[in-house]
């Protein structure tokens, strides 16, 4: 048994190198869907605080009173009454989120292909075919 010439053995090295990363590829290409459960209502509630200030003037330019022989005689009166309160405004949306479902898709059907096409495809796979023949002879004989 004899030793592998250099290029021998870098064949036999990429060949190994090709098959690892084929089956790489193989192996993390396929998953499972997985399906993400989604909140289906939604509420915002938002409040607002808001003061109020209410107020109001009384006026009264001339007031009489009388008491006993005593006339009295009150002019200006002003009554100020003020009032504040606090309103609260209240806002709520309520949104429903619809459940995912699943979409059709439309697929495009190809044409078929013509003559000349047809011989490109098969010219090409002839000349891969010639490439990989001259190449296992040239190494064969190395």
């Amino acid at each position: 048994m004899g030793t592998l010439s250099k290029p021998m053995h870098l064949f036999f090295a990429m060949k190994k190198l090709l098959v690892v990363i084929l089956g790489f590829v193989l192996l993390c290409s396929c998953s499972h869907k997985v399906y993400v459960p989604v909140e289906t209502v939604r509420e915002v509630v938002r409040v607002e605080k808001d003061s109020v200030r209410d107020s109001v003037y009384l006026h009264d330019s001339i007031l009489i009173r009388s008491k006993g022989d005593t006339v009295l005689v009150e002019k200006w009166h002003t009554k100020y009454i003020g009032k504040t309160r606090d309103v609260y405004l209240l806002d709520s949306i309520r949104d429903s989120i619809p459940v995912p479902y699943p979409v059709e898709k439309i697929v495009e059907v190809e044409k078929p292909l013509h003559m000349w096409q047809k011989v490109l495809m098969w010219l090409g796979a002839i000349a891969l075919a010639v490439f990989a023949f001259v190449l296992y002879r040239k190494f064969r004989a190395i």
